[in-house]
């Protein structure tokens, strides 16, 4: 059985070989190219150029991460390292501006107090969609 199975791959070896070899080789028939003739061009005005719509950039973001040691649920995640887990699943109302350390619109694009002192308003940006046709983003789905 293990001749057999020598056989085999010494086949297959000298099949890849042949391969290669055929596919790398040049072409002997191949037709000579004659030799260009010069023409003496007469100048033409070229045509305004159109330009095709462009294509929408789409930027994907894949990030492989190990499971976080602790709680993955929003209100108990504990540490550092279970914020880069949670991070890219939840986009938040207003988020903090890492540069300037002031606070910017993410789901919210405007926020204040409210008179009482005890409650902020929040108003939510329009035409949010969840992933996977789920509906639109809505109060609901803050409280």
């Amino acid at each position: 059985m293990m001749i057999v199975s020598r056989n085999i791959v010494w086949l297959l070896v000298a099949a890849m070989t042949l391969a290669l070899l055929v596919s790398c080789s040049s072409d002997e028939n191949e037709a000579p190219v004659a030799a260009p003739t010069q023409v003496t061009a007469v100048p033409t005005q070229a045509p305004a150029p159109t330009q095709a719509p462009a294509k929408p950039k789409v930027t994907r973001v894949v990030m492989g991460i190990a499971p976080p040691l602790e709680e993955t649920n929003v209100p108990r995640h504990t540490g550092a390292t279970s914020f880069w887990h949670i991070r890219p699943e939840y986009e938040y109302l207003i988020e903090l501006d890492p540069r300037t350390g002031t606070l910017s619109p993410a789901l919210a694009t405007d926020w204040g107090l409210e008179p009482d002192g005890q409650s902020l308003r929040f108003k939510l940006r329009k035409g949010v969609q969840f992933h996977r046709e789920a509906g639109e983003f809505t109060a609901r789905d803050v409280v």
